[in-house]
């Protein structure tokens, strides 16, 4: 079984989210006034999401004047997120730690990128393609 067959099988739901605890509840709040936070600081406008999920409580933070990007390696997930799309926010399905579908990226720029809670899913020796892939890509 590949990287992607795996993540297309696995259930992460939780009560409420599709991704999984971690994103219901206090967990997501705290998520949301981060991010909230961020983006007011520093008037983000634009922004890439690695790892976006089901948009549980993400979709509350993307306001109708920005431009959201969410990358996620589920094809159910980037599916099911295409419910939220509407000019300014898009998906892609990609697994970031493939360095052979770096070519495929179709956003490459943003005011801030986001990856929360990608490295826990990945083996030790995948990391450094995870940074590689934020960080020079």
């Amino acid at each position: 079984m590949n990287r992607k067959e795996f993540f297309e099988n696995v259930d992460y739901r939780g009560k409420e989210s599709l991704s999984g605890p971690g994103s219901e509840g206090e967990f997501g709040r705290n998520k949301q006034k981060v991010i909230k936070e961020i983006i007011k600081t520093y008037r983000t406008k634009s922004f890439i999401d690695i790892g976006c999920g089901d948009l549980f409580w993400m979709n509350r933070v993307i306001q109708p004047d920005m431009s959201y990007h969410g990358i996620d390696i589920s094809e159910k997930i980037i599916k099911n997120n295409e419910n939220f799309s509407r000019p300014g926010v898009t998906f892609e399905c990609l697994d970031v730690v493939n360095r052979k579908e770096w070519k495929n990226l179709t956003k490459r720029s943003a005011d801030l990128a986001i990856c929360l809670e990608v490295d826990i899913h990945l083996l030790r020796a995948e990391i450094p393609a995870l940074l590689d892939f934020l960080f020079r890509e």
